[in-house]
């Protein structure tokens, strides 16, 4: 079962004082204000609904939830909100009311468009179709699955691939573009699986319009934009952490290198770069997994795939989110040195240097799990698009 009730209490806000008043019949108002809806209105409405689901259970009826402004500062935050609303209704068997004074999106969140959230009250009174559109969605510029672990087992994540690849035929983007997206996708879901037995979300969507650049007056760009989600008590390095930390490993040089790594990168570990982001980026590493007493398998070169991707597109935004922690992927800070390592820094040196200060970011939602952000924009000239040839600029 895809659940989100663990952002409730991962972001109850500890000793901070919460109160949320509840009113005839049992019905509880939140009010969302602010320009965007970001990581800090999510860590926000899960301290709000923490309380409710915590302090008065059954007696809370309905919630009510205004947003003053529903503009998504990105895909990841809409589908958090989106998976929110769905886990009140259909886990905590809750009347849910969702309004809004101004609704709007970027190139980057066309596909709220198609979620459930502007039509959620249509949704509510059909409750079968709600729970198919959630789970389930594919038409020309959605595609949106809802795994279970076993599902990603076996030929899984293949039939996925085949899946990616019929839903991008009919898109305006270069097979050549397509087929890397769908090898890159399929490869963060079974990534997310990897790392848990929790069940795993995607959704994929494709810009309907063709947006225009401020410094380039002839060009139209297109954008694929793309959320892998699951929610776990296991975040990104965890499994990996364990097996170094405590050696559930047989010899392996390339093990010790990371334990040589630990030794240099905690020297410099302080609030901005600590323990759980450095085994985060060894998460990423060739040949390296979290699974205890393997040392010959692991890295599927994502990192490679991310970095050729970033390349091929004109622009890009794509992070991973753990925890409270984050990783932003720069194509150019992608590069293995001759070890096979990737220092996600200038040097390319992963061993005796930490990663450059803008990959490593703190976010104020904590996700119990993990979250791939994706978002490439390509250029459209005369009808294709030639992201290949494009130059990689930073969003």
């Amino acid at each position: 079962m895809f659940d989100c009730s663990s952002l409730y209490s991962a972001n109850s806000g500890g000793k901070k004082r919460t109160y949320v008043e509840l009113g005839k019949r049992g019905v509880a108002g939140i009010r969302l204000s602010g320009e965007k809806i970001n990581g800090s209105t999510i860590a926000y409405l899960s301290r709000q609904l923490y309380f409710i689901t915590h302090n008065y259970k059954k007696a809370c009826r309905g919630i009510v939830i205004y947003c003053e402004k529903f503009v998504p500062a990105d895909k990841l935050t809409y589908i958090l909100f989106e998976a929110i609303l769905y886990n009140l209704v259909h886990t905590y068997g809750y009347e849910v009311r969702l309004g809004w004074g101004d609704m709007s999106t970027a190139i980057n969140t066309e596909g709220l468009s198609d979620s459930t959230i502007p039509k959620l009250s249509f949704y509510l009174q059909n409750q079968e179709l709600y729970q198919r559109k959630f789970h389930f969605e594919q038409n020309e510029r959605h595609f949106r699955r809802v795994f279970t672990s076993d599902q990603l087992k076996g030929d899984g994540v293949s039939k996925l691939l085949g899946d990616l690849k019929i839903f991008f035929l009919t898109s305006n983007i270069t097979k050549k573009n397509t087929d890397q997206l769908a090898l890159v996708i399929s490869e963060l879901a079974d990534n997310v699986g990897d790392h848990t037995d929790a069940d795993c979300l995607l959704d994929v969507d494709i810009s309907k319009d063709f947006y225009t650049r401020d410094d380039d007056e002839t060009g139209k760009y297109i954008a694929v934009n793309t959320v892998v989600l699951n929610f776990s008590p296991k975040c990104l390095g965890h499994d990996i952490k364990e097996k170094v930390r405590n050696h559930y490993y047989k010899e392996s040089a390339r093990y010790d290198a990371i334990q040589e790594a630990y030794e240099n990168h905690k020297q410099h570990f302080d609030k901005n770069y600590d323990e759980q982001d450095f085994f985060n980026v060894v998460s990423f590493q060739d040949l390296i997994t979290g699974r205890k007493g393997d040392t010959q398998t692991g890295g599927t070169g994502l990192t490679q795939l991310i970095k050729s991707l970033g390349k091929n597109a004109a622009e890009h935004s794509c992070y991973v989110l753990s925890g409270n922690r984050g990783i932003a992927f720069y194509p150019e800070l992608l590069e293995y040195n001759a070890d096979n390592w990737i220092g996600f820094n200038q040097q390319k040196n992963f061993i005796d240097h930490i990663p450059d200060e803008k990959v490593i970011f703190r976010s104020p939602t904590q996700l119990c799990g993990t979250g791939y952000n994706f978002t490439l924009v390509y250029r459209r000239e005369k009808d294709e698009l030639y992201g290949e040839t494009a130059n990689s600029v930073t969003v």
